[in-house]
């Protein structure tokens, strides 16, 4: 059965698309010449997410190459590959994040396959984790070390969960999309930062690595962060310092009484053109980054658990931005 199973892995895996190849030494500095940003503790780290019905994004996604953003955690990987990203910065508020996701980078890329990878969250294999994550990590593995031994016994449920999925493909439940993300991290393809949306310098940094790699950053996922950032300047330049191309797409996550929820899920999904956002960044009449979803609901365009919010959707005028402050 072992046998035979591996056979049908391999199969699975051969029949996908190419993976990406490793970065070579030069395109490495390059790419991970990032660095980490403003950054603080929340009253809970994410190291799991809450968020299961990515599947709304993959008609808008799939198949854009190009470089991924993405916060939070391994929710990025599914539409990563997806997507068939080349590189992946995942970047987060949260240190603890950007430790988790080291530490994948060096789980993943020694596991052959999702239960291969499961395998490294048992009991028993802590000690040879903690020793592989310390060889390959160096100075830097003690943070990576204190998430895998304060949260390996859920992370262990927790991936599980996301192989045994059956509302939608995920980075562990599908051979091909797996094979995307172990290629992602064994090629040096994965960079990891503390970073604040609302502050420099790791967004602009990220824009001047992708553009000397000559690789546009083509999808943008900020999870539900809009909820609670406001429509500063900085974020309106990091944005912008990302130089994303024309086929570039934002993906968030929205909460309101006023949009339905996705199936069994918490969560509103709303894919966007990146440069629709950046119109209506521009415009100055969204006080809150999260009130350009607002637009969907004043406009009755929001769907059931996922929107499109495009150049169709008529964007807040500032008449309607006073009206509102009156209130």
């Amino acid at each position: 059965m072992l046998a035979l199973s591996s056979c049908v892995w391999l199969g699975l895996v051969g029949t996908a698309h190419a993976q990406p190849a490793p970065l070579d030494a030069a395109a490495r500095r390059i790419a991970s010449d990032v660095p980490d940003g403003r950054s603080g503790r929340s009253e809970r780290s994410y190291v799991v997410s809450n968020e299961w019905a990515h599947r709304l994004f993959f008609p808008h996604i799939e198949g854009l190459g190009g470089a991924m953003v993405t916060v939070g955690a391994d929710q990025g990987y599914t539409m990563a590959a997806i997507a068939r990203a080349e590189l992946l910065y995942a970047v987060d508020y949260d240190p603890v994040i950007a430790a988790t996701h080291r530490m994948y980078g060096v789980l993943v890329a020694d596991a052959e396959s999702p239960s291969a990878l499961l395998e490294r969250f048992r009991p028993e294999a802590e000690p040879a984790v903690v020793a592989r994550l310390e060889e390959v990590l160096g100075a830097e593995a003690a943070p990576a070390v204190r998430v895998y031994r304060r949260y390996r016994g859920r992370l262990q449920t927790y991936l599980r969960n996301v192989r045994d999925y059956r509302a939608g493909r995920t980075w562990l439940g599908d051979a091909a999309l797996y094979a995307h993300v172990r290629a992602l991290h064994a090629g040096g393809r994965v960079v990891a930062r503390t970073a604040d949306v609302t502050a420099p310098p790791t967004f602009e940094a990220i824009g001047a690595a992708t553009a000397r790699l000559g690789i546009p950053v083509r999808v943008v996922y900020l999870s539900n962060l809009e909820m609670f950032v406001p429509n500063r300047p900085e974020l309106v330049r990091n944005m912008h310092g990302l130089r994303t191309d024309a086929r570039a797409v934002l993906l968030r996550t929205a909460y309101s009484p006023r949009l339905r929820s996705a199936p069994h899920d918490h969560w509103h999904y709303v894919a966007q053109p990146f440069s629709d956002y950046l119109a209506r960044l521009d415009s100055g009449h969204y006080r809150f980054a999260n009130t350009i979803v607002e637009d969907l609901i004043r406009t009755g365009r929001g769907g059931a658990g996922f929107s499109l919010l495009d150049a169709s959707v008529p964007m807040r005028t500032a008449s309607e931005r006073g009206a509102r402050r009156a209130r």
